[in-house]
């Protein structure tokens, strides 16, 4: 039993850290958008002020299965795919939503 609870939770280790990796372009591009559009390390780069997040790039350039490709990107204990690395970004573009209606009643 010992032995089988062992290959168990490493399955389940494994699991936790399998790489993900677009399957197109449209997938991709998704993926992209969701995290990488909302996260601090590809400001600079969507605002003309810089490089691209080097995880993005790395995503592109390598293969899922050399060293260099980002195993930020991997799939969650849910099943679905997450950057690891994502920091959202305090954005002007975030607003509340009743601050319009507040401002009626100032």
């Amino acid at each position: 039993m010992r032995e089988r609870e062992l290959h168990s939770a490493s399955d389940t280790a494994r699991e936790r850290t399998r790489k993900y990796r677009p399957s197109c372009g449209s997938e991709g591009a998704d993926f992209i958008d969701h995290w990488c559009g909302r996260c601090k390390h590809d400001v600079a780069f969507r605002n003309d002020e810089g490089d691209s997040c080097p995880i993005i790039a790395n995503s592109f350039v390598f293969k899922m299965d050399d060293p260099k490709y980002p195993p930020e990107w991997q799939y969650a204990a849910d099943g679905c795919p997450v950057c690891t690395a994502f920091e959202e970004i305090d954005s002007p573009d975030k607003r509340d939503e009743n601050a319009a209606i507040r401002d009626l009643f100032a």
